[in-house]
């Protein structure tokens, strides 16, 4: 009777171990280092553009539906109004993984803001769609910005 247990325990690995290969067929390993060629230097630029208050600059990389829901009213209303007026300027981002999903790739960076250095967590959301890559989705969390709500 005690071999019963084990046997229903041994069976879930296994089929875990099945749908976890069974998933991750049919995608290609992330390359990191092709992601972060592109993802760094966008990422840097908006982060940058946020300091200076252009949002030109900012919204450079954005994809249509990007630039819709985030139009510079918005940007002055809440990046800088908001994100910004919370956590300060911007100092200096840490590449801390990266992660597909749906149709493009997120990046997430820890990075220092002058008012809460090295605890503000930024995702970019990247796609590539026949042509450059845009970006699709930002978002910022620190303790101070949940504290927002």
């Amino acid at each position: 009777m005690p071999m019963r247990p084990m046997i229903i325990i041994m069976i879930a690995v296994v089929v875990i171990m099945v749908v976890t290969l069974i998933v991750g067929i049919g995608r290609d390993p992330l390359d990191i280092d092709e992601v972060l060629a592109y993802a760094d230097p966008i990422t840097e630029d908006m982060l940058l553009a946020m300091n200076e208050e252009d949002y030109d600059a900012f919204s450079e990389h954005f994809g249509d539906a990007m630039r819709e829901a985030m139009p510079e009213e918005f940007f002055e209303e809440v990046i800088i109004g908001q994100i910004q007026a919370t956590i300060g300027e911007f100092i200096s981002k840490d590449y801390l993984r990266a992660r597909r999903q749906d149709d493009g790739i997120v990046v997430i960076y820890e990075a220092d803001f002058s008012d809460e250095p090295g605890i503000v967590t930024v995702q970019v959301f990247f796609r590539e769609i026949e042509g450059p890559v845009y970006v699709a989705g930002l978002w910022f969390d620190s303790p101070k910005l949940r504290q927002l709500g």
